[in-house]
């Protein structure tokens, strides 16, 4: 059983809006792309509030609603509230809906089929749907949140005893029945567990027992202690193994008190033994998922746990981890804030979320975003490893190292229509505009909006990383702009037919800096611009300011055929209409042409037609012969 999408209607900044979800494996990985306050944190919060969330981690950012008496009631319902759209806080008479679309393969059927039978319904496999949706419903009326329900789009039939004929399985009829299937569903569907950034600061203490004032980070680490013990399935538990040997049942002195006969009894020594199958344990696994993503072992390395007793709070037990380093000894908070941060990650995606049986949805807000940038191209190579075949990862980003090429296909630039980043500072400050979240699909927002660079410039920043003019080598063509030097460099890498290289410059008249750099450095190059007015023009001044003559040139040099030429008379209409489609634009754009094809170059997923690559051929022969005609003459 998987979800394919999350559909989110008026949770915070959000009206509407919807991610879909690869199956789970490998590749099923998806990247929300957006600047600082766009609403990506806010789109991983409202899946997060799905049914199927892990409610430990759930716990870190909210209480729910059905939790809690008095104050605490209180400070949920205010948090509920916290969810309703800012300007409609005023006056808020709807629902709040976060939505999963599940699908179900036959195996999942015949499951569900034997679960039922248990119970003596005989359901009809046929009649189980292969896919419907779930919903997580917040009801408000005048902004006072009135309750809370889930409803699940699916319809069944079967029949009980001796009964001959199916009928329909319905909760007023069949209540008991129903329940059960949706208990069966609750315990079968993907689990969502969302990391906010602030989990991965490492306590610096962890406090072994539940206490007054205790943290929800710290809870959550004392979970994860315990996780590590269940994953050995030795039957090891911390509150008996551990702080029953601390404080027997029957002690009735403190904490502290107890701390002292236990230092001397021989209760320490089997305390001991826990935690050292605790730290071999957890370094087995967290060194072994550490070589998956950063492909070296650590020799001589291992994980320990200090225990103690805090007298600030009245003897409290706590551990703290510790790493030996061949003969040397670190706490971990000595270590840097890389390792720190590594170790929390794959302590949390290793015990705490994953197992169990089921598949997970990890959503990570920004992860690794204050770390080096070798740091966070490590994290995404190993972002595979940790989806493996059963779980999928969705995660928010504005970096461009967190941004794979490769999955672009997966990937959402999260618009706000609330700001406006390509306005200068302060313009339209005191206008009012109702924040409205959506998440566009990376292709179709280029496709729609290619002008809005500023939205996806990490995406732009990943793909423009090319060859350095420093290393700038002989027979370079220099283009007019970005889209030509991509179609140009996709064709060149797809096909394999020319020994040129390409540059891009920044318009007609933006290639200075190349043409001075490679008359300084001697170097055969051209500089092509486009046979409109501008390219003419900048021809011109090329060949006026730096004497190159020949070297600058516009389309229509190489031939009659060629007048009026630009990157988009290449293109077949065929070619054309193809890559409108995959944009769902309804023009091509020099900026759209230039994002398609950046991404292209480092896919090569895209097919041009024979009219396309026999006139690209040609153009390029051209060049190649202008160039060796510009180095003989030399």
């Amino acid at each position: 059983m998987i979800i394919t999408r999350f559909e989110i209607v008026n949770f915070k900044g959000i009206k509407k809006t919807a991610i879909d979800i690869p199956a789970p494996g490998s590749n099923s990985i998806v990247s929300l792309i957006g600047l600082n306050e766009s609403g990506k944190t806010t789109i991983l919060q409202a899946i997060s509030e799905f049914i199927s969330n892990d409610q430990s981690l759930a716990s870190l950012y909210r209480l729910d609603a059905s939790e809690g008496t008095g104050g605490q009631t209180l400070q949920a319902e205010s948090k509920m509230v916290q969810l309703v759209p800012k300007h409609l806080r005023a006056k808020f008479s709807d629902e709040i809906k976060i939505c999963a679309l599940v699908q179900l393969n036959e195996t999942d059927k015949d499951r569900l089929v034997r679960y039922l039978k248990a119970f003596g319904a005989q359901i009809d496999k046929a009649s189980i749907p292969s896919s419907f949706r779930i919903c997580q419903v917040h009801k408000f009326d005048n902004t006072k949140h009135t309750a809370s329900h889930s409803t699940w789009d699916f319809k069944l039939k079967g029949k009980f005893g001796k009964q001959r004929t199916l009928r329909n399985i319905t909760h007023a009829e069949h209540r008991d029945t129903w329940l059960k299937a949706i208990t069966w569903f609750r315990l079968t569907m993907p689990k969502v567990c969302y990391f906010p950034s602030f989990l991965f600061d490492l306590p610096e203490k962890i406090y072994l027992c539940e206490h007054e004032g205790e943290t929800t980070v710290n809870e959550l680490y004392r979970g994860v202690l315990q996780d590590v013990l269940d994953s050995r399935g030795d039957g090891l538990n911390i509150k008996e193994q551990v702080l029953e040997r601390i404080k027997p049942k029957e002690e009735t002195e403190g904490w502290g008190t107890c701390w002292s006969k236990f230092q001397k009894s021989e209760g320490r020594y089997h305390v001991d033994d826990v935690l050292s199958k605790l730290a071999n344990h957890l370094g087995q696994e967290i060194f072994s998922a550490w070589n998956e993503i950063f492909g070296r072992k650590f020799e001589q390395k291992r994980f320990a746990l200090e225990i103690d007793s805090d007298p600030e709070k009245d003897g409290l037990p706590f551990v703290r981890f510790m790493i030996f380093d061949g003969p040397t000894r670190y706490f971990l908070n000595e270590r840097s804030l890389g390792f720190r941060w590594f170790f929390s990650f794959l302590l949390f995606t290793k015990f705490r979320a994953a197992g169990g049986g089921r598949p997970t949805i990890f959503l990570f807000d920004e992860p690794a975003s204050n770390l080096h940038a070798k740091a966070q191209i490590q994290l995404l190579r190993g972002f595979s490893g940790i989806a493996g075949d059963a779980c999928s990862i969705l995660f928010s980003t504005h970096s461009l190292y967190l941004i794979d090429p490769a999955r672009l296909e997966f990937a959402y630039i999260v618009d706000n229509a609330a700001l406006d980043f390509d306005k200068d500072a302060g313009e339209g400050e005191f206008k009012e505009t109702h924040t409205d979240i959506t998440a566009i699909k990376y292709r179709a927002f280029v496709g729609k909006y290619a002008s809005r660079t500023s939205y996806y410039q990490p995406v732009l920043d990943r793909l423009h990383a090319v060859q350095s003019p420093m290393q700038f080598p002989d027979d370079v063509v220099i283009f007019e702009g970005k889209s030509d030097f991509y179609f140009f460099e996709f064709y060149k890498r797809k096909y394999g037919k020319k020994d040129v290289c390409f540059f891009p410059g920044t318009g007609a008249s933006g290639a200075d800096n190349l043409i001075s750099l490679g008359l300084g450095m001697g170097r055969n190059f051209l500089v092509l611009c486009d046979d409109d007015k501008a390219g003419r023009e900048a021809r011109k001044r090329y060949r006026a300011e730096y004497c190159i003559g020949d070297r600058a040139i516009t389309f229509g040099d190489l031939g009659a055929d060629y007048e009026g030429f630009m990157l988009e008379s290449i293109l077949s209409q065929d070619v054309s209409e193809d890559i409108k489609s995959k944009l769902g634009a309804a023009k091509l754009t020099k900026q759209s042409l230039s994002a398609f094809f950046a991404e292209k170059c480092n896919t090569l997923e895209f097919e041009l037609d024979a009219e396309t690559k026999q006139l690209a051929e040609k153009i390029l022969d051209n060049l190649q012969n202008k160039l060796t005609s510009l180095k003989l003459a030399t």
